[in-house]
């Protein structure tokens, strides 16, 4: 029985290995964040209202009004919320503004948290990308687990703007549909594969 339990969790640990994040997100990551309620320290008179997605395709150009903006501040903040559940977290996509601007994007910092609340106290722990306009930048997580995702730009009074922002990742307690099969057929000593005649 050892045996058995030690070969399905090295096969579940397989199903769920990730990519040098880097690259384009597996296909077995959900895009986390569409649609899902979020916040900012504040919103820049005019512009875009939060959730990014909720209107159509994204744009580069803050005309259209599908790009969020804050005030220009110190610390500016937008948040995203995923829901009840704890997720592992691999990588943050955000599209910059592209018809003016996109510099102000540069230094900025992605964490993963279970608070609610914006502290400058704490860990950026994804690492971010470059910046150019008009094109979408990712930071890495690494498969951090977390809530709550912050994007900022720190220690620098600035506008925060951003046109799109895509959340990969898979959620935590969610059963692989092979595994779960495979578990279930050596639970009850059934052949998990069957030959056909």
């Amino acid at each position: 029985m050892a045996l058995v339990i030690a070969m399905v969790t090295a096969l579940g640990a397989s199903l769920h290995t990730s990519q040098d994040a880097n690259q384009l997100p597996e296909t077995k990551w959900v895009e986390l964040a569409s649609l899902m309620p979020a916040a900012q320290s504040t919103t820049a008179s005019g512009q875009a209202q939060y959730p990014l997605g909720s209107n159509g395709p994204p744009s580069s150009t803050l005309s259209e009004g599908k790009c969020t903006e804050t005030n220009q501040e110190i610390d500016p903040w937008w948040r995203v919320d995923l829901g009840h559940n704890r997720h592992r977290i691999f990588q943050v996509q955000i599209l910059n503004r592209g018809d003016c601007c996109g510099e102000r994007l540069e230094g900025y910092q992605v964490f993963v948290t279970d608070t609610e609340s914006f502290s400058k106290n704490h860990t950026y722990n994804c690492s971010s990308g470059s910046v150019e306009s008009g094109q979408w930048t990712h930071a890495s997580c690494s498969g951090l687990q977390g809530r709550y995702v912050f994007i900022t730009i720190p220690n620098r009074a600035e506008h925060l703007t951003l046109c799109g922002v895509k959340v990969f990742g898979e959620r935590i307690g969610e059963i692989n549909s092979r595994y779960l099969l495979l578990v279930l057929n050596v639970l009850n000593c059934r052949p998990v594969f069957r030959v056909a005649r």
